[in-house]
């Protein structure tokens, strides 16, 4: 009878560096993250760009896509692309750690990939961009009608995003990736992202977000910690 093949010991230390690999850029990518939307904000708000609320009238619709036709504005929506990419590296890098410590079958950590590829997908589809571009020759209503859509779908996000926060929480409470409080920190997020779009013209749908970035923020902090010594939290 054939000797069962078992992996060699330096197969096993390769396979652990390339997941503390895996670990140092998730944390780095979620960082990326946040500094890229700070950075849109920042930009956003330096071009003189003052976005209406979500039910503004029809002329500060129209007033906010002429100021956003300027450079600085257009590098604004440059750097949203790149933090939704970047956001995907970070998503996708978590849901295969948490995949790892959830054994087969990874439902959550695959449905929470799943979601935040929904998410981007969404963010990048804004018609606030093609308005912007050519906001010299529209009028209120076809401002109006745009600035609604692309609103509508980021709310639509929130979604999505709650989806992405709520698994992934819930896998790193099951899994044990994390203290508790960290993974309910998402769980809570996402549960009120969700609940958020039932109330979408309301600015409720801020705390759930803030809830979602502070976890970020710290999450990521943490994979950096543990890169050198592995996935898994003591």
């Amino acid at each position: 009878m054939a000797e069962p093949v078992t992996a060699s010991p330096r197969a096993d230390i390769d396979e652990e560096a390339r997941w503390r690999q895996l670990t140092r850029m998730t944390g780095i990518a979620g960082l990326a993250v946040f500094m890229l939307t700070v950075a849109w904000i920042v930009t956003t708000a330096v071009s003189g760009a003052r976005e209406p609320a979500f039910d503004g009238d029809a002329h500060a619709v129209l007033a906010f896509f002429r100021a956003t036709g300027s450079t600085l504005a257009g590098f604004g929506s440059y750097l949203v692309v790149v933090a939704m990419v970047a956001l995907i590296w970070f998503a996708i890098g978590l849901a295969l750690l948490l995949g790892r410590l959830e054994g087969k079958p990874s439902w959550r950590a695959s449905i929470a990939g799943a979601s935040a590829l929904i998410f981007v997908g969404l963010v990048l589809n804004p018609p606030g961009e093609a308005a912007s571009h050519r906001a010299q020759t529209l009028t209120p209503e076809l401002a109006t009608y745009a600035f609604d859509v692309g609103n509508l779908q980021f709310a639509n996000g929130w979604v999505a995003l709650g989806s992405f926060s709520l698994c992934t929480g819930w896998a790193m409470i099951s899994a044990r990736f994390a203290p508790r409080w960290l993974g309910w920190l998402a769980v809570v997020g996402g549960v009120g992202l969700v609940l958020s779009r039932a109330a979408w013209t309301s600015p409720v749908w801020l705390l759930p977000y803030a809830f979602f970035w502070l976890w970020v923020i710290i999450i990521s902090f943490r994979l950096l910690r543990l890169a050198p010594a592995g996935t898994r939290s003591s």
